[in-house]
């Protein structure tokens, strides 16, 4: 089951997230969905609910073996709040600027699919998130990426050239007319870049 507040992997039967405190009682979880049985996944995996756990072979490319954040917070940072004014604004430019470099991280990829057909299968795998939007369609420059809306948030999905992918993020045009918190902007970005490569990883690792 999963939290639908935040998206974590919990026990079957909890009444409560361990990560994000959310409380329920037979409700506020999903259960993993079931993939299409037509789809031509490798047959000594089972397809039904089971996280593979992966690796790859560049030490460089990350991997999300759990639908979590995949940076974590530094609490450290809130000191800089002791200083009036000052302290604020180095913590928001420090987040400012981690946010943006997070457009550089680079994904393992197992498998790569024709966008289609993982756009056709990220709608399944997203659905327990809550409401998000997967388009495929030609950029200004003219190559084909995915694209997916997730939490006020736009992730181009982009095939890069040594095989694995990146997540290029901007704000949708209704939140870019707001100028939203650096911080809070910062934990939606890891925690969504985080579910969608778990996903994309799953996926495409069952070609393999």
């Amino acid at each position: 089951m999963f939290c639908n507040k935040c998206g974590a992997q919990l026990p079957d039967g909890a009444n409560f997230c361990s990560s994000c405190g959310n409380q329920f009682q037979n409700q506020g979880f999903v259960s993993q969905p079931q993939l299409n049985p037509q789809t031509t996944f490798n047959p000594q995996f089972n397809s039904s609910a089971q996280t593979r756990v992966l690796t790859s072979p560049n030490p460089d490319l990350i991997v999300c073996n759990s639908p979590e954040p995949i940076e974590q917070e530094n609490k450290m940072l809130n000191l800089l709040l002791i200083i009036p004014l000052l302290g604020l604004w180095i913590r928001t430019e420090i987040y400012k600027t981690k946010s943006y470099k997070l457009r550089l991280k680079k994904f393992y990829l197992p498998f790569q699919l024709p966008l289609e057909e993982l756009a056709a299968e990220m709608r399944v795998m997203m659905a327990p998130y809550g409401e998000n939007k997967i388009v495929v369609g030609e950029t200004r420059r003219g190559s084909r990426e995915m694209q997916i809306e997730f939490e006020g948030v736009m992730y181009n999905v982009q095939y890069n050239a040594d095989g694995s992918f990146s997540l290029i993020w901007g704000l949708s045009l209704g939140k870019a007319l707001i100028t939203e918190r650096r911080l809070a902007l910062y934990r939606k970005l890891v925690l969504g870049m985080g579910i969608i490569a778990f996903n994309i990883q799953q996926i495409s690792a069952r070609y393999i």
